[in-house]
């Protein structure tokens, strides 16, 4: 046990019965799950081809996932099987570095919250068990691989080009995107018709350009060095949160926003340099032992 670290409370008789019993109910995605650590790439389905409202849909489920992946390691440190739960510590790791290449923002985030359960339950391991030198650096290096700061430019282009998509929508479909399924006859014919100005007067065609130009400005501004890219990021948001006074301004309403983006971003680069240094720190800090009880030998 590191006694430099915070000690927790074991979970209860009763508790830990009933983790058990929901992931025994979960035993098939686990298992699926276990199989994925040996891949080093995979994509997820984003609805790429379908309507750009409904690709959020299959990350809903992830922050499920992750809370199942923590409560097996949990229970498998109070079970005092580490090597169990450094197995589902890796699985986590591995979920959140398969992320890295969906090229959307969304994943991004679920990247981070997947690390932030993963750094949470390192700590957990550390304070009740001893781990080999082995699964020390095996834990920094998968904290090492999840270190992917040029694909935030790839996932804001990804972005650029699913919300870019609303600027062809037709009215209808544009107006139950926006606004879901239940407007009224009157609000469609309305609707309808702004949209048709939009179009006769060239004003959704300015719009979209000023969007794919305002997004090309925010890759370019993800490339460059902490802290100077959050300076800028906060210049290049406009007064009025970006808006351009046009008519169904859709830039002011699909522009992420990219201060709010690169911030998770700096958070999870300090999350993940912290967790590297923990587990060299545990190395060295074992290796240390072990050459004090020689020494007292």
């Amino acid at each position: 046990r590191n006694e430099s670290l915070p000690h927790r409370t074991r979970l209860s008789p009763e508790l830990q019965q009933a983790i058990s019993a929901f992931i025994s109910s979960n035993q098939p995605a686990l298992k699926l799950l276990q199989e994925t650590v040996g891949y080093r790439k995979c994509r997820y389905d984003s609805y790429w081809a379908s309507s750009p409202a409904i690709w959020w849909g299959p990350m809903i489920r992830y922050s499920e996932l992750i809370q199942l992946l923590r409560l097996e390691a949990m229970l498998r440190v109070d079970q005092e099987r580490p090597d169990l739960a450094i197995q589902s510590l890796n699985v986590l790791l591995n979920f959140a570095r398969s992320l890295a290449e969906e090229p959307l923002p969304h994943a991004r985030t679920w990247q981070a919250s997947s690390l932030r359960a993963a750094s949470a339950t390192l700590e957990i391991v550390l304070t009740q068990n001893p781990l080999t030198d082995r699964q020390l650096r095996e834990l920094g290096s998968r904290f090492a691989e999840l270190e992917t700061p040029e694909r935030l430019t790839r996932a804001l282009a990804g972005d650029r080009f699913l919300r870019g998509r609303f600027f062809e929508l037709p009215a209808q479909q544009l107006l139950s995107v926006l606004w879901g399924p239940g407007a009224g006859r009157w609000q469609m014919l309305g609707f309808g018709l702004l949209q048709g100005l939009r179009g006769s007067m060239g004003i959704r065609d300015r719009d979209h350009l000023l969007y794919l130009r305002t997004m090309r400005t925010y890759m370019d501004l993800a490339r460059l060095p902490y802290p100077e890219k959050l300076a800028k990021a906060q210049q290049a948001l406009r007064p009025g949160g970006n808006s351009n006074g046009m008519p169904l301004d859709l830039t002011s309403m699909l522009l992420p926003h990219l201060p709010s983006i690169l911030s998770l971003e700096a958070e999870k680069d300090a999350r993940l340099r912290a967790m590297q240094t923990v587990a060299v720190g545990g190395f060295h800090h074992q290796r240390n032992r072990r050459a004090d009880l020689l020494r007292c030998r």
